[in-house]
């Protein structure tokens, strides 16, 4: 157990040190114990041209929440950087299960050569994963293709 004393608050170092040891078992228990499927999208068909629309699936999500979806080069990267394409996104509504389907609109991102004409992108829901960065949560991988 960690504690951080309060001279000037009596009892502090109990609270703080009941706190902190809360929350450290609270998350052991929740790493050990948890069977929450964690987000997931599928595409179909996850190979095709640039302006074309794919057949979002995607599960794990909260339940009954708005989440929105975005086209991107990468599933992770530092806040200054842009990897989205700008007004390329739909926003759809999870079911009580956390699962929804819809159209999606494929661009054409600055994501990796997969082929001469070909990059290769990621959609998912972009989510902050520390200080400084994000993640694509759920991201599924994507081949557009263009002339």
């Amino acid at each position: 157990m960690i504690c951080i004393p309060r001279r000037h608050l009596l009892g502090g170092a109990l609270a703080v040190c009941t706190a902190i040891g809360s929350v450290s078992a609270g998350v052991a228990q929740a790493q050990r114990g948890s069977h929450a499927k964690q987000p997931h999208i599928s595409a179909k068909p996850s190979n095709l041209m640039v302006n074309q629309s794919t057949a979002l699936h995607g599960s794990g999500f909260p339940k009954r929440a708005s989440i929105t979806l975005h086209e991107c080069a990468s599933t992770s990267w530092i806040v200054p950087q842009q990897p989205c394409i700008e007004g390329l996104s739909v926003t759809v509504n999870t079911n009580g299960s956390g699962h929804f389907s819809t159209q999606f609109k494929v661009g054409v991102c600055e994501g990796a050569w997969s082929g001469p004409t070909q990059r290769t992108c990621y959609i998912g829901v972009p989510r902050p994963s520390g200080i400084d960065t994000m993640e694509l949560v759920g991201a599924v991988t994507i081949q557009v293709s263009y002339p």
